[in-house]
């Protein structure tokens, strides 16, 4: 947006930073009926700024407790996609940056919450993490273990998703060294 290019921030217009994470309840979330009605409004003000590509980040059907319109999210599924590769250090200076000054008990529950997609031990790992003041071992902890379970079966972690489903032409074994590559 800042080079003059036509963006809507989904996360942004929720109140929530789209992650499991949430917004730590910092913010309440408009309604779906008033984010539709945002989105709509925000449609309208681009296109009557002229052509061109829109660019959103991928998102899911929900954000936090927002719905995204049907049609709208068919659309954006239906959508070219831009891969934009970021090395790891940087989406762990994200994460902080995000989340770093948010209180260590919203940061438990949230590592909680979401415990079932990680697993127990690789949750309570990052909470250990967390309680010690080391907020960068514990978004490298989730990240690691969310990738591996992700690319092994995104559609487990979040049905309908548009990402392919990686390495389906080799064994279990293989594809679990792949990933760890």
């Amino acid at each position: 947006a800042q080079q003059g290019a036509r963006v809507i921030d989904l996360e942004g217009m929720a109140k929530h930073f789209g992650s499991a994470f949430g917004n730590l309840e910092r913010h309440p979330q408009p309604t779906t009926e008033q984010f539709a009605n945002d989105l709509a409004c925000a449609l309208m003000r681009l296109d009557a700024e002229g052509d061109g590509p829109i660019w959103l980040e991928n998102e899911s059907r929900q954000i936090g407790k927002v719905y995204l319109p049907e049609m709208f999210f068919k659309r954006l599924r239906e959508a070219p996609v831009l891969e934009i590769e970021r090395t790891e250090d940087d989406r762990i200076d994200h994460l902080l940056a995000m989340y770093g000054e948010a209180p260590t008990a919203a940061l438990r529950a949230a590592f909680l919450r979401i415990r079932d997609k990680l697993g127990g031990q690789h949750a309570q790992a990052a909470v250990a993490h967390v309680e010690a003041g080391d907020l960068a071992e514990a978004a490298r902890t989730v990240r690691h273990r969310w990738f591996e379970r992700w690319m092994n079966d995104p559609q487990r972690l979040q049905p309908g998703t548009s990402m392919p489903q990686f390495f389906l032409d080799v064994s279990a074994e293989e594809r679990a060294v792949k990933i760890a590559q």
